[in-house]
């Protein structure tokens, strides 16, 4: 009884203590989860989606933090490097051996010109802010030349973003609108005419300058103007599905999906936004796709990109997260793409460690000031030489690239890519870069197989348009890879010398496309007839052979 006692005390008392244990492993456990769990930036993109504005969330957390606390992080290093004296104030003095960019030191000295008193950190920081760069930029990719010309909105007569068959039929009439050469044909630059002479070429790999806007997508800043962007979405959708075109947009106009939606920004209670209230409503979007990605810079994190539906829940990473992933969003399908930035940098660093080896010519393990003027295009010798002692170390080069990287890791791109079915390269059998009569001819049963619900109708998301969006930490702009442009794509026309028909007919084709139209055909207009067996306008090589021995 007694040993059974002592078992059931020593067994009780092993399970108290494997518990306590336990809550407080688990305890541990979720206090070290809770410091995991990163902070993050909310960005707001607007898409022009063909039916209905989407407003959507970007959630943003590089490494563990967000971008923002990065930028101010960073900005606070170089403030307590140059800060000797940690009085929390830059004299002039101390301002003078500050080792930032040639950007940050610009703002400094124009600060200087007009101030002679200590700079403090609070205004330190607001004054060198903008010398990052801005936070987050929008850049459009550049599409083939072929992709370029935009025959849907050319063939969209009453510009109701829908092709039906009699204004498919009517694609000859573009032939009457932009023929200026006179040709009877349309190539690339008379259906663009702003692009560039015939002999020039267009690289696909450029991209637009970072700024607010891309494609169908900008960026939401309260702090901007919203005079522009509350005018574009009255064009765009005030009057649509059914609705009358009266200044304000409604609930159905803008695709919500409750009324409740309305109620915040509906200040005069009548169930409409007029200007003044779209005002409010682009200073404080609503959340209607919140999209979250990590991004990995110094820690060895997976990229991870996911969709939730409540911006404000807690930051759980599902299974299904990854670098890659495809949204639906209205009738668009869009690809998400997140690029690890870790390569770009630990590239950069091995490019010039190397070339700093190469460089030190007496194998010394430092670099002379004439020796590390092979550096001119990272930097000067002075830049580079941070004790000034006349020679540049191989700590000191590293120093430098990592300060210049974790500059670049505080901007953040979001590159759009329209990648789509072009109407101009559908219609181009013969891939020659320009569009004849007979290309033009009976559309309609043409574009039949990208009527994907069989209406009769064609539009812009039945062309299989896919808009590919990839977000990155601005690359290092000390390390410039040219490696991966594509060849440029030629603008001008391919010709080629008719070599069907009998020899009057290869002779009035003029414009090499072979076939005959009226006014190419120098015989009357009786024979002409009589000649275009299937009466389609045109005289095709099979309908001149057996009429050229006559």
């Amino acid at each position: 009884m007694i040993g059974h006692r002592f078992l059931f005390r020593f067994g009780a008392r092993s399970l108290l203590g494997w518990g306590l244990l336990w809550l407080a492993l688990f305890a541990t456990e979720v206090a070290q989860a809770e410091s995991d769990l990163p902070t993050h930036d909310n960005y707001t993109l607007l898409f022009f989606e063909s039916e209905h504005p989407w407003f959507i969330r970007l959630q943003v957390a590089i490494d563990q933090e967000a971008p923002s606390r990065m930028r101010e992080g960073l900005l606070g290093k170089l403030f307590d490097q140059t800060d000797t004296n940690r009085n929390n104030e830059l004299e002039p003095d101390e301002l003078q051996k500050f080792r930032g960019a040639e950007s940050m030191h610009l703002i400094l000295q124009k600060y200087q010109e007009s101030n002679s008193n200590p700079l403090p950190r609070d205004q330190y920081l607001k004054l060198m802010e903008p010398s990052l760069g801005i936070p987050f930029g929008l850049q459009l990719e550049s599409a083939r030349v072929s992709d370029l010309p935009d025959l849907f909105t050319k063939l969209d007569l009453n510009q109701n973003k829908i092709l039906d068959p009699g204004e498919w039929n009517s694609a000859l009439h573009l032939l009457q609108k932009y023929d200026f050469d006179d040709d009877e044909t349309l190539n690339l630059v008379e259906v663009m005419p702003l692009l560039r002479p015939l002999n020039l070429t267009s690289n696909r790999a450029q991209r637009t300058t970072a700024g607010q806007s891309a494609g169908l997508f900008e960026l939401i800043d309260p702090k901007q103007p919203r005079e522009q962007l509350a005018h574009q979405l009255l064009s765009q959708y005030d009057g649509t599905h059914g609705e009358e075109q009266d200044g304000h947009l409604s609930q159905t106009e803008l695709g919500w999906t409750t009324p409740e939606m309305l109620a915040p920004y509906d200040q005069n209670g009548d169930q409409l936004l007029n200007r003044s209230e779209i005002f409010q409503l682009l200073s404080n979007p609503p959340a209607q796709r919140v999209w979250r990605m990590r991004m990995p810079v110094q820690k060895k994190l997976i990229i991870r990109f996911w969709e939730t539906d409540d911006e404000k829940e807690e930051w759980k990473y599902p299974r299904s997260a990854t670098s890659r992933s495809t949204v639906q969003v209205g009738s668009w399908e869009i690809s998400i793409r997140i690029h690890n930035p870790r390569p770009q940098f630990s590239d950069a660093l091995s490019f010039y460690q190397l070339q700093f080896l190469q460089l030190d010519g007496d194998k010394n393990g430092v670099l002379s000031t004439e020796e590390a003027r092979g550096l001119a295009n990272l930097a000067t010798v002075e830049t580079l030489d941070t004790n000034q002692d006349e020679e540049v170390t191989r700590e000191e080069l590293t120093a430098y690239i990592n300060q210049e990287a974790a500059l670049a890791q505080c901007q953040l791109l979001m590159s759009v890519d329209k990648q789509s079915q072009s109407l101009f390269r559908l219609l181009d059998a013969d891939s020659d870069r320009r569009l004849e009569p007979r290309e033009l001819l009976n559309t309609a049963q043409k574009l039949k197989s990208f009527d994907s619900d069989q209406d009769g109708k064609l539009t812009e998301s039945e062309m299989k348009t896919v808009y590919q969006l990839s977000f990155q930490l601005q690359p290092p702009s000390l390390f410039n890879d040219d490696l991966g442009l594509n060849q440029a794509d030629r603008i001008g026309p391919i010709l080629s010398p008719t070599t069907a028909g009998p020899e009057w007919f290869r002779q009035m084709d003029r414009n090499l496309d072979g076939d005959l139209t009226r006014r190419e055909f120098l015989g009357t207009g009786e024979l002409f007839q009589q000649l275009d067996v299937n009466q389609d306008g045109l005289l095709s090589p099979a309908e001149a052979e057996p009429k050229s021995t006559e």
